[in-house]
């Protein structure tokens, strides 16, 4: 055979040879030394981009899709912001690493992370946080040199605490990206906004029908941000960028709107893509399962670092190079045993089944049912009975190696803010419920849905609306102990306080070692003149939580109240060294000298507030009182004339005028007393006889 054909034969003969090894010409390329920028968009569906067909524009997402590796079937681990972010930054499952909620669990210092692997391999490292559920204290801090956790809620985000904007998020970045871009660095941005509250700025707020879908859009400007820094830097085509959503948000799928009661791929399903010019081949869509616990061994394989020894995800680069490797994944939520006493979900799904261990089991077929809307567990009890088998036997590989969890024992006022930000969950160890059997969180999730619209509701000042929702599914569920944590705050705020303490009271019947309701119901019972028993649950927070502030000011106020002012003083002087700068604490500090008549050291502790708190009006109210005790007269209606200025008082504005005529100047005093006297309602008979009695002998001092 010769001439053209010939030729043809072996150009055909290349091509196929091309073919079939693996796209040669589009296979990953290891670089040392790459920049890493690691975006993680917290509640991110897998579908809500523009990407992968639903009609919301992301131009910046989808370009790095586009020009990277995009996964189509990646999944988390557990749909809560901690516990997966735990996974992606360590590599290891929830078994094994065993954070299993928001807030009552950190990341053991025994774990490696991957800021720490590229830290020792020479890299600047920085995170920069969106929300207080990934805050330092719970552990992801390690191995950054900075880990940027200063959360200020914008102006329409003030009932909501703590977190912060893209554009805040970005802006903290930007700051350190733009000196540190000609380092090896590693950057982890962390965005919020697709959580709960759903409240795009403008024009995202009307741009869009589903306020979560202007969410993702918003968050998409500032992914393109990141990426104009890196090109004016001048080091775009030596960064790999890697975008990963935490997990993803129900969005009224089986019947959950937003996340960590069921592991449907609604909330499990997330995007994932690697993008590096010269490394990652563009235009990669990979349809091969994987999970947020392979993203960090990934990164590691593509700079050519030796993976740790304890990672258990495993590197998807030969995934993106067209090798299938028949995966399996394992996730689970606790989140319903430790918010509400009801039943934990484990599941483990391959490329088609997906089993689900709940009280009532389910199973799918993934590729004919991929919403998940029919359980087929009876029809396929072999593949149910198979699924399990590995499911039980994925979870005690993953745990084997674990440890004891590492619990924060948070704080009542950190686990507020918590639920302020619509997380909900007790201890640790759950709702001790004797004898209750476990609830399926199918026949329950209408409930847990009402509960966090009930908390949205009391964040943004609508205690009267929480408590209506609360009361009512109260009597589908009363021995949810969560549920009555709720309720008793809906009625704090609503201002009644028995009420309160009766739903408080119960919720730490059913579960004793919810710290959270315990410190509500001391504070209801002090308000309410029940001092004992304040006295008492407030001690049992405080054998818990020995450094609690709330607690302690709370115990100082008693024992203040009660006359007992060294005990209050040695409560105080606690609080004090656990946090000197709290204007709460120094202002307590100062009222409880005022009581026991230390008017000087009084005088002192307020003085020593005025430059924070010069247009607080009650600051300038009690300087006047005590420096008019004191035998400081000019100082006294300096104060008395400044507190008016800020607002108008009728009772300071007679105080006012009886320093005057101690000074004699009578007509000023004149001047005050009859301003008050025409501000008094008829019924105050007692106030005008004394202000009228001081008038005259005022005048009769004038010549």
């Amino acid at each position: 055979m010769t001439g053209p054909l010939l030729w043809i034969v072996v150009i055909w003969t290349v091509l196929a040879a091309g073919a079939c090894s693996g796209r040669t010409e589009r296979r990953v390329v290891k670089r040392a030394g790459l920049n890493v920028l690691l975006i993680t968009i917290d509640t991110l569906r897998a579908d809500r981009l523009g990407v992968s067909g639903h009609a919301v524009k992301t131009p910046h997402l989808d370009a790095l899709a586009r020009g990277g590796a995009r996964f189509l079937n990646a999944v988390c681990e557990v749909p809560l912001t901690l516990p997966s972010h735990t996974s992606i930054m360590t590599g290891t499952s929830p078994a094994f690493h065993q954070v299993r909620n928001n807030g009552t669990y950190r990341v053991r210092e025994s774990d490696t992370t991957l800021a720490e692997v590229l830290k020792q391999q020479g890299y600047e490292t920085a995170a920069f946080i969106g929300a207080f559920p990934l805050d330092s204290r719970f552990g992801l801090d390690q191995g950054f040199d900075l880990y940027d956790d200063r959360l200020r809620n914008p102006d329409h985000l003030a009932g909501y605490e703590p977190q912060r904007t893209a554009e805040q998020v970005f802006r903290a970045a930007a700051a350190w990206l733009e000196p540190n871009a000609g380092t090896k660095f590693f950057a982890w941005v962390h965005y919020y906004d697709p959580h709960l509250p759903y409240s795009p700025p403008p024009p995202f707020d009307g741009s869009y029908a589903s306020p979560y879908d202007g969410e993702v859009a918003y968050t998409d400007g500032y992914v393109g941000k990141l990426r104009e820094i890196l090109e004016e830097r001048g080091v775009a085509d030596r960064t790999l960028i890697v975008v990963a959503g935490d997990h993803g948000e129900g969005l009224g799928d089986h019947g959950e709107d937003t996340h960590g009661i069921f592991l449907y791929d609604s909330t499990l399903k997330v995007p994932v893509i690697f993008h590096a010019p010269g490394a990652v081949p563009g235009g990669i869509e990979v349809t091969d399962l994987a999970g947020t616990i392979d993203i960090m061994p990934t990164i590691l394989d593509l700079l050519d670092i030796p993976v740790p020894r304890s990672c258990q995800g495993t590197s998807l680069v030969p995934a993106i190079d067209g090798s299938p490797a028949g995966r399996e994944s394992y996730a689970e939520t606790y989140l319903p045993l430790l918010a509400c006493g009801w039943s934990e979900l484990k599941s483990i799904r391959t490329g088609r089944w997906k089993f689900v261990l709940a009280p009532e089991p389910e199973l799918y077929d993934l590729a004919a049912d991929p919403r998940e809307e029919r359980n087929i567990i009876d029809r396929e009890p072999e593949t149910a009975a198979r699924m399990l088998r590995r499911l039980r036997e994925s979870e005690t590989s993953f745990a084997a190696a674990g440890s004891e969890p590492a619990r924060t024992g948070l704080a009542p006022d950190d686990l507020e803010k918590l639920a302020s930000l619509g997380y909900i969950g007790a201890g640790p160890q759950g709702p001790k419920v004797p004898g209750r059997p476990a609830a399926d969180p199918k026949d329950k999730i209408h409930i847990f849905e009402d509960m966090v619209r009930a908390e949205l509701a009391l964040s943004s000042g609508r205690p009267g609306a929480a408590g209506e929702i609360l009361r009512r599914i109260l009597s589908e569920d009363p021995e949810n102990p969560w549920l009555l944590h709720f309720l008793g705050r809906a009625y704090r705020k609503m201002g009644n306080l028995d009420q309160a303490i009766r739903a408080f009271d119960r919720a730490v019947e059913l579960n004793p070692d919810d710290m959270f309701s315990r410190y509500l119901l001391a504070r209801s019972s002090f308000e309410r003149g029940l001092t004992r028993q304040a006295k008492d649950e407030a001690a049992r927070v405080l054998s818990r939580f020995g450094d609690h502030l709330g607690t302690l000011l709370l115990l100082a106020e008693i024992h203040a109240g009660a006359g007992d002012f060294d005990t209050a003083f040695a409560y105080l002087e606690r609080a004090v060294r656990l946090d000197p700068e709290d204007p709460t604490v120094r202002l307590l500090f100062a009222q409880t000298l005022a009581l026991a008549k230390d008017y000087e050291r009084a005088l002192a502790e307020y003085g020593s507030l005025l430059p924070r708190m010069s247009e607080d009006p009650a600051i300038h109210h009690q300087l006047g009182l005590l420096s008019a005790l004191t035998g400081r007269s000019e100082a006294a209606i300096g104060h008395f004339l400044k507190e008016l200025e800020i607002r108008e008082d009728p009772e300071t504005r007679f105080l006012l005028g009886m320093t005057y005529g101690k000074l004699a100047r009578y007509p000023e005093a004149i001047a005050c007393l009859e301003r008050y006297l025409a501000s008094l309602p008829p019924s105050a008979a007692e106030k005008r006889q004394k202000a009228e009695a001081a008038l005259r002998v005022f005048r009769s001092k004038l010549p």
